[in-house]
This record gives structure tokens, C-alpha cells and sequence, in this order.
């Protein structure tokens, strides 16, 4: 990326969060979802082909907080040479501002590491790969045959990097679902809730307000399963306007 760019960019990120002014501050966050998929083959072209952008819906957005998100993510891409951390800049970056949409890398062979040799590089068995793969490990199949990318490798070495990568590649699955497969995926993991609180949510935290939840030791988990309750709200909305 030019030091030109780089410049241009941030100084439009600023006017626009300054501004406080919704579709400049989502058209700065598309530029910069289409700078990652436009730049990342041309730094890294022996490590991918193309990158595209799929289907995206972006949020409503003008934290701070994702100011300070997009700025990182287009300080890394400027200065850094390293694919796996530029890759997982742009994913991460990517989930935290759409509710909708997946991208696809479409890698060198030569970035593909059989089973075998990706055994190797994380010294364990195949069998360790299979499993890693299970929960999360990013995956390709070339010729009928599972490999992983070596970017892939080097950002599971690190176990809290590791943990990351297996969310977001599960993110990446329900979002390449259709409408009622992610209903279904979303009432499967309320029902785990439910079954592990022993009631539904509106009996045990439909009452309690935010400073309230914010007290309990299962704070988290209340959270999440309320999110998982909104998502399935909209999901369905979404199936009765499809009929």
C-alpha cells in the first residue's frame, strides 16, 4: 500500500467517526474490508490468488472502539509482511463489523500443507490434526484431499490464537448456511442453555436489568444466550418474509 493510501485512509476513518455520520463511517468500513481483499494477493502472491468478499451485511457502527479497530487493522496491513498475521487482522475485522457474509481465500498450492506436514510443523500426530480440524482448524480440500494452509499453522502455535481461529472459522460455517440451517444451529445452542440452567431464559434473567446480569458469576453466559435469543427473533422474522 502506498504511504499516499495509507494516509488518505486514515484521515477519511477520522472525518467520518468526527462526523458521528452512520453511512460515511459504514462506506470508510466497506473501503476498508475492500482495501484487505484487493491488497492481500498483491503483498502476498505466493501465498494467495484472489480474495473475495462475500455477501456482506455491515453493521450499524460508531464506537470508538471500531475507529481504533479499523486504524490497527490498516496499521498492520501497511507495515506488516507476515500473511498469517495480515489474514487474521483482516477475518477478525471483518466478523466485528458485518452480521452477515464470509471471505474467501483462494491460496497457492504452495501454501497448503498435506496432513501429514502440518503434523509435522505442530510436531504432533495426524490424528491431532483431524481433531484440530473438528473444532475450527481452517481447512481446504484439493483434489478430494484435506490440506491446511500454512498461515493457518503458524497462528495455532500460539493456544490463545488457536482459540480464536476455531470461533471464527465456526462463525464462518454458520454464516455460509442458509436461513433455517442457522435457526436450527442457533435453537441447538439455546437449548444447551437451557438444559444447563435448567429453565428457559425469560423464567431465570427475563426480569433482570444489564447492571443486575452484570453481577452474576454467570454473567457471560447470560449474555450470550441472550444474543443467541435476538439472533433467533430475527432469523425468524426472516423465514416468515420469505414465505
Amino acid at each position: 500500500m502506498s504511504t499516499a493510501v495509507y494516509e488518505k485512509s486514515k484521515e477519511s476513518i477520522s472525518i467520518a467517526f468526527d462526523r458521528s455520520d452512520a453511512e460515511l463511517i459504514e462506506k470508510e468500513i466497506v473501503s476498508i474490508i475492500n482495501l484487505f481483499a484487493t491488497t492481500i494477493p498483491n503483498i502476498f502472491p505466493d501465498s494467495v490468488r484472489f480474495v473475495g468478499v462475500r455477501e456482506p451485511v455491515y453493521k450499524a457502527m460508531s464506537s470508538i472502539q471500531i475507529k481504533k479497530e479499523l486504524i490497527t487493522a490498516l496499521d498492520i496491513l501497511n507495515s506488516c509482511r507476515n500473511f498469517s498475521e495480515v489474514k487474521l487482522a483482516f477475518q477478525k475485522l471483518f466478523l466485528q463489523t458485518t452480521v452477515e457474509g464470509y471471505i474467501d481465500f483462494d491460496y497457492q498450492d504452495s501454501e497448503l500443507l498435506s496432513v501429514e506436514d502440518a503434523a509435522s510443523e505442530l510436531n504432533c500426530s495426524r490424528q491431532s490434526i483431524y481433531n484440530y480440524i473438528k473444532k475450527g482448524m481452517e481447512y481446504k480440500k484439493s483434489n478430494n484431499v484435506r490440506k491446511v494452509a500454512k498461515s493457518t499453522i503458524d497462528l495455532w502455535k500460539d493456544p490463545g490464537t488457536a482459540f480464536e481461529l476455531q470461533w471464527m472459522v465456526q462463525e464462518d460455517k454458520k454464516r455460509r448456511q442458509g436461513t433455517r440451517e442457522k435457526y436450527k444451529a442457533v435453537q441447538d445452542e439455546i437449548n444447551i442453555f437451557e438444559l444447563d440452567y435448567g429453565d428457559t431464559f425469560e423464567n431465570l434473567y427475563g426480569d433482570l436489568s444489564n447492571d443486575e446480569i452484570d453481577s452474576l458469576n454467570e454473567a457471560v453466559d447470560v449474555y450470550d444466550w441472550h444474543e443467541l435469543i435476538e439472533e433467533k427473533k430475527e432469523l425468524l422474522k426472516h423465514i416468515k418474509r420469505s414465505k
